[in-house]
């Protein structure tokens, strides 16, 4: 396996538990379903493209706050 792909594996293990409680979010906060979708999506490639200053206590919050930016 690559780096990039072990890269991408951690990645998915650090998003997956939250993937679904940050749309949840986005969409309460946004009301937009397609807004929220947009907004996850670019959080999500803005958080992979920083992936070096992710850690696992602050890698949530830093979703929400993304998250919440897009509103």
């Amino acid at each position: 396996m690559t780096n990039a792909n072990k890269t991408k594996q951690c990645f998915l293990e650090l998003l997956n538990p939250h993937k679904d409680l940050l749309y949840k979010y986005g969409k309460h906060i946004i009301r937009n379903v397609n807004d929220a979708e947009d907004a996850l999506q670019t959080t999500i490639m803005n958080a992979y493209k920083t992936l070096d200053i992710f850690m696992d206590n602050r890698f949530r919050r830093a979703f929400f706050q993304g998250t919440q930016g897009k509103g």
